[in-house]
C-alpha cells in the first residue's frame, strides 16, 4: 500500500491494521487461536480468540457465509470509510455518536466514536484511523486502528474511558452459491424474502468477515464484557437485515455504478501514472469509473 501521502502516524496505523485484519480473517494463526463463541441467525458463526502470551485484550470474529449482493453493495451499506452517525447506531446500538474528524483522502479518515456505558461502568470512546481498499484478489478490506491524534485529545476520564483498538474491520469477498443457487437452504431463503426468485438471477454474493481486537481498558465485570462482545458481533446480523430490507436499492446502486468501489481513485499508483495528464486520464476508457466520479463532483 502506498502511504507516502499520509502523515506518519496514519500510514503506520493503516499498514498495521490491514496486516492484522488479514491475519484475523484466517481460520487459524499463531497469534489468534479462534474458538467457537456461538451462532447468529442466517448461518453466521461467532468466534473469540483464547488469550496467549502474544495477545493482549480481546479478539472477536464473525463470519457471514453469504450475503446475496456484491462486496461493493455491502460496503455501501456499511458506508465505509465515511460511516455516518445514523448507520453506525443501526449497526451497533452501543454507539452513542460517531464523528469523522479528518479526511486524509477518498479512502482514509480519522474518526471519533463514543460508546454507551453499561451501568455501573464508565462509557468508552475510540479514536481510530479507518482505511478502505480493494485488494489484488478483488476482495474489499476495511481496516481500523486506534491512534493518538492532536485532533482528538482524551475526554475527561470520569466521563469517558478511551479504548484501544489494535485492529478492526471487514473483509468482503465475492463468492458463488452452490449448484447455481445462492448457496443457502430454501428455508433460509424464505426467511429472507417473500419472493425468493428475485435472487435467482445472480448466483454471486459476498462472504463477510468481521474482526475486532481491542482492549476496553480498566477493570470490567465479565458479564459486561460478554454483553458488549455479543452486541458487537451481532452487528453482522443487523447488517444482513439492513440489506435485506432495501435489497433492491443496493442492487440498483450496483448496476448504476458497475462497481461502486471503483469510483474511488486508488492511493497506490506508479510514477508514470502520477505524471499522467489529468485530462487524458479522465478520457482514457480504462478510467471510466474515475471519470464518472469527477463528473459527479463537477455537477
Amino acid at each position: 500500500v502506498d502511504t507516502s501521502s499520509m502523515p506518519e502516524y496514519v500510514a503506520s496505523a493503516v499498514k498495521t491494521a490491514m496486516r492484522k485484519n488479514l491475519i484475523m480473517s484466517k481460520p487459524r494463526s499463531k497469534e489468534y487461536r479462534w474458538k467457537p463463541y456461538g451462532d447468529g441467525s442466517r448461518g453466521i458463526k461467532f468466534f473469540m480468540a483464547s488469550s496467549s502470551p502474544t495477545m493482549k485484550g480481546i479478539a472477536i470474529k464473525a463470519v457471514v457465509p453469504f450475503i446475496p449482493v456484491s462486496p461493493s453493495a455491502v460496503l455501501k451499506c456499511l458506508s465505509m470509510p465515511f460511516q455516518d452517525d445514523d448507520r453506525a447506531k443501526k449497526l451497533n446500538p452501543d454507539c452513542q455518536s460517531l464523528t469523522v474528524l479528518k479526511r486524509f483522502d477518498s479512502q482514509t479518515v480519522l474518526r471519533h466514536q463514543k460508546q454507551h456505558g453499561l451501568w455501573p461502568t464508565t462509557p468508552r470512546e475510540i479514536v481510530n484511523v479507518v482505511h478502505v481498499r480493494r485488494l489484488d484478489s478483488g476482495a474489499i478490506l476495511s481496516s481500523g486502528r486506534s491512534v493518538n491524534s492532536p485532533d482528538a485529545p482524551p475526554e475527561n476520564p470520569t466521563t469517558f474511558v478511551r479504548m484501544t483498538v489494535f485492529a478492526a474491520g471487514w473483509l468482503l469477498e465475492e463468492v458463488k452459491g452452490s449448484d447455481g443457487k445462492i448457496g443457502m437452504s430454501f428455508s433460509i431463503i424464505l426467511s429472507l424474502v417473500l419472493k425468493p426468485l428475485e435472487y435467482a438471477y445472480s448466483n454471486t454474493g459476498t462472504k463477510a468477515t468481521y474482526v475486532n481486537h481491542f482492549d476496553a481498558m480498566g477493570s470490567l465485570p465479565k458479564w459486561v464484557v460478554k454483553k458488549g462482545t455479543t452486541v458487537n458481533l451481532n452487528q453482522t446480523v443487523r447488517l444482513f437485515k439492513i440489506i435485506e430490507k432495501d435489497i433492491e436499492e443496493f442492487r440498483a446502486a450496483e448496476k448504476m455504478t458497475n462497481e461502486t468501489f471503483e469510483i474511488w481513485a486508488p492511493l497506490a499508483s506508479t510514477e508514470s501514472t502520477k505524471k499522467e495528464d489529468r485530462k487524458s486520464t479522465r478520457l482514457n476508457s480504462s478510467h471510466r469509473c474515475i471519470s464518472y466520479a469527477v463528473f459527479c463532483l463537477k455537477k
